[in-house]
């Protein structure tokens, strides 16, 4: 079995305060006054493929993603997308929906795929990262601002350790080599560093965040942020319409704040406006957007401004969230899946919405999720990609538009 490279749902600051600093550009397309990496390099202290020690990339591996509508498979360095390409984020260097995985000629060597709303980010071999899609405000990360998406990969940043985005945010976060982190895109408080001057939420250039260096990991979801402290609390920040920050309020915030009475935290992973975590006694706490059970504590409401106990424990490999439904991975390779289904995402053959975690019907043993807005995907053991749910731009990936209420594999064929 292929070793699994996850993408997770990452993103955040931590404790309280965050400093905000412009990054050089370094090798902007398009900019005239560009800095030479290696010039960024020397005065940020980013790491890049010329420095003594750089870490060999590994061999490629299979890794699954999924964005709102949109699913990604990289297998031996290629990439294989398909579902919804309206600002060419499914990296085919077109804006063409694909119904079926279509092999990208415009990338080569990837080795983590991260994938947002509309914008798509790919690391290379090289650590060298590359995005596509929208760029109204920043989205790319190379600059500028633009009405046309990028349909061909730019790269924002240099070398980069790893990716951080999720399918429900328009932010891209990265880890250099040293271990320090930048962000760009669209940031309504998401990145924690504090208001912007005139409400402006563009950040079209990297910018670094000091404050997050010591999260152990973090979560994206839609205009929010939480990151897991090296205590094994939870801080979070962004929108808090639907208490999805978890601080006992509704109170939108630009830095981050406990989590209220969560401690022992060891895995954190977010939906769209919802957030579950992993506890170091197995036990599963989530917060959040309720209204289609999607924290799965069997009593759906509005939403849960304070953690609460999920029908399901330890232990768990992995999870992933929609809009209004979360999925489950037990190290037995069995998913579970709970919340809204009115598009079959849950998977148990049914289009009823499931307020408890509900074994998926059908599936092979799974050793990785992906979960988009209104479909649900996993990798087997044998690295196929199975998909369910709603199909209507194609992201199920098995030719159709249509609602699938049972796995299908999709990959290869």
């Amino acid at each position: 079995m292929t070793n699994v490279v996850f993408v997770a749902a990452l993103l955040g600051i931590a404790g309280g305060c965050g400093g905000r600093s412009e990054l050089p550009l370094g090798e902007w397309p398009g900019d005239s006054s560009s800095i030479p990496l290696a010039e960024v390099a020397a005065d940020e202290g980013i790491d890049t493929p010329s420095d003594t020690g750089f870490p060999d990339a590994g061999p490629p591996q299979v890794q699954l993603a999924a964005s709102k509508y949109a699913t990604f498979v990289v297998s031996g360095g290629v990439v294989h997308a398909w579902g919804r390409n309206f600002a060419g984020e499914l990296g085919l260097g077109d804006r063409d929906d694909r119904h079926t995985p279509t092999v990208s000629t415009k990338l080569s060597d990837i080795r983590e795929i991260a994938a947002g709303e509309g914008v798509t980010c790919f690391r290379d071999g090289t650590w060298k990262v590359w995005c596509v899609g929208i760029n109204e405000v920043g989205e790319l990360g190379i600059g500028t601002t633009s009405k046309t998406p990028a349909v061909e990969p730019v790269s924002p940043i240099g070398s980069v350790q790893r990716l951080f985005v999720r399918g429900h945010s328009r932010v891209s976060i990265v880890q250099r080599l040293n271990g320090s982190f930048a962000g760009w895109g669209y940031d309504d408080g998401e990145l924690g560093i504090g208001p912007h001057k005139d409400g402006d939420v563009a950040v079209p250039s990297p910018v670094a965040i000091s404050a997050i260096s010591d999260a152990r990991d973090v979560a994206v979801g839609n205009y929010f942020s939480c990151a897991l402290r090296p205590d094994a609390t939870v801080t979070c920040t962004g929108s808090n319409g639907t208490g999805q920050l978890g601080d006992g309020t509704t109170t939108n915030r630009t830095l981050h704040a406990a989590v209220k009475g969560l401690t022992g935290v060891v895995k954190i992973w977010a939906g769209f406006a919802h957030v579950c975590t992993l506890r170091n006694d197995e036990s599963v706490w989530c917060w959040g957007a309720n209204s289609k059970g999607q924290l799965g504590d069997g009593l759906p409401k509005p939403m849960v401004t304070l953690p609460t106990r999920a029908q399901i424990s330890g232990p768990l490999a992995q999870m992933s969230g929609g809009v209004y439904h979360t999925c489950a991975l037990r190290p037995t390779g069995d998913v579970l899946c709970w919340g809204g289904n009115v598009d079959g995402q849950v998977g148990d053959g049914t289009v009823v919405d499931r307020f408890r975690p509900q074994r998926v019907e059908g599936l092979p043993a799974a050793v990785e999720i992906a979960v988009g807005w209104e479909h649900s995907c996993a990798r087997t053991s044998d690295d196929g990609i199975w998909c369910w749910g709603g199909g209507r731009f194609g992201q199920v990936g098995d030719g159709t538009t249509n609602t699938r209420v049972k796995p299908v594999k999709v990959w290869p064929k």
